[in-house]
């Protein structure tokens, strides 16, 4: 397994990241976040158990936390904007983009290359496809894909219990 490193060793500027976490080399936590005339004045909270890859960024928060959720893989060059909560056991794949203020539930998957636009909310258990771009809420338990995503099917296995 590769080595953890400390708070003092990645690029953190503003973040609280737990000691069973593992932050790649490369990853960026807390950097300042990219809204316009409002300061990051909230940390990232990086709860036990996460993992961020190599060249992903985890932006601080402006209005709120940027939480990375326990047990949640955030893979190689995923971007993670300003107030962003990724819950439980969330998995963002390599080049996932995840806007501003957007909540993604529990136990969801987002596919390669795909898009979350700001403010935009997914609910527990949900798939997005591989290069979809989610312009509207999603409720739990269902897989979207395309660009603009829209409904493909439920979700095939049960949503996990909280």
């Amino acid at each position: 397994m590769p080595q953890q490193y400390d708070f003092h060793e990645v690029d953190a500027r503003w973040a609280e990241i737990d000691d069973t976490a593992h932050i790649s080399p490369m990853a960026v936590i807390g950097a300042p976040g990219e809204w316009l005339g409002k300061p990051s004045i909230h940390p990232v909270i990086v709860r036990s158990g996460a993992v961020v890859r190599e060249f992903a960024s985890v932006h601080a928060g402006c209005v709120r936390q940027t939480i990375i959720g326990e047990e949640t893989l955030v893979m190689t060059g995923s971007y993670i904007a300003h107030d962003v909560i990724l819950g439980r056991n969330v998995h963002a794949a390599p080049n996932a983009t995840i806007g501003g203020l957007a909540e993604i539930g529990d136990y969801s998957r987002i596919g390669l290359n795909a898009t979350v636009l700001p403010h935009r909310k997914i609910g527990r258990n949900c798939i997005i496809g591989a290069g979809s771009v989610v312009t509207r809420d999603i409720p739990d338990g269902q897989v979207w894909a395309g660009n603009p995503a829209t409904y493909r099917k439920d979700v095939d296995h049960p949503v996990p219990s909280a």
